[in-house]
């Protein structure tokens, strides 16, 4: 096989693709529904001729389009760049508090994970895999460590200084947890 004209496999991901964008014309704003692609593209959307194929997309962003139309663009590409933006937002803050170089770098790898997610969105259908998900998370819960070591003190009026505010409503944040372990009697075991 000198050409691709002549590789199978890749001309039926090519078609592959062009059933994604004609999933997007026919649907612009959903798509044919999460999870659809194979059975769109096997019964209404295959551009070839002859023998229709039930294909994936291998694609992270022709499943994206043809699935999940221009509100799941919107709503991927906002996932994106809140993480993104948050990551960058940690990295700094991490920095400024001089924290371990292990922390100041994790929120910088990351973002190099999505990038590599992205990259292998080409050829691999990876829109539904945990692992956005999971890196996301990471990232977010990470973005609470400032704020568990700021310094929480009690003034001598028992109004809480430092640490995380207390919310409007009352909650109280995680950063008030020595505060509260001062507070709640423990009991010493019998002697």
């Amino acid at each position: 096989m000198n050409h691709l004209k002549d590789d199978e496999s890749y001309q039926n991901r090519i078609l592959s693709w062009q059933g994604g964008v004609a999933m997007f014309e026919s649907n612009p704003i959903t798509g044919v529904g999460a999870g659809n692609y194979t059975y769109a593209n096997g019964t209404k959307f295959w551009p070839g001729s002859g023998r229709k194929h039930w294909l994936n997309a291998h694609s992270l962003y022709f499943k994206l389009l043809g699935e999940l139309g221009l509100i799941g663009i919107i709503t991927f590409g906002g996932y994106l760049i809140c993480v993104f933006r948050l990551n960058f937002r940690l990295k700094r803050e991490l920095q400024e508090r001089n924290a371990s170089a292990f922390l100041q770098q994790l929120p910088s790898m990351f973002n190099i994970m999505f990038c590599l997610l992205l990259f292998d969105g080409y050829a691999a259908h990876n829109l539904y895999r945990d692992a956005w998900y999971f890196v996301g998370a990471l990232g977010a819960s990470m973005s609470l460590l400032p704020m568990l070591t700021d310094p929480v003190k009690e003034t001598a009026a028992g109004q809480i200084e430092g640490g995380a505010p207390v919310s409007a409503d009352g909650e109280w944040s995680p950063a008030l947890l020595p505060v509260l372990r001062k507070q709640v009697p423990t009991l010493s075991p019998p002697a």
